[in-house]
């Protein structure tokens, strides 16, 4: 049972370290010239990213304890 927690959590944060370098790449795109997306896209993504992590670390941290 253990190792199938272990091996859930660590999924979980593979996951979330996909999510957060895909939504910092899209920030970084962002403020390239190439791109104009919405100003405001920035600030959003960043927050979302922010909520994400701290979410999937509660859950690993349940999952763990």
């Amino acid at each position: 049972m253990k190792i199938t927690k272990c091996f859930i959590s660590s999924i979980l944060l593979f996951i979330s370290y996909i999510l957060i370098i895909f939504i910092f790449s899209l920030i970084y795109f962002n403020n390239s010239s190439e791109f104009n997306f919405n100003e405001n896209l920035n600030d959003e993504l960043y927050l979302f990213a922010k909520y994400e992590s701290e979410n999937i670390t509660q859950k690993l941290l349940k999952i763990i304890i």
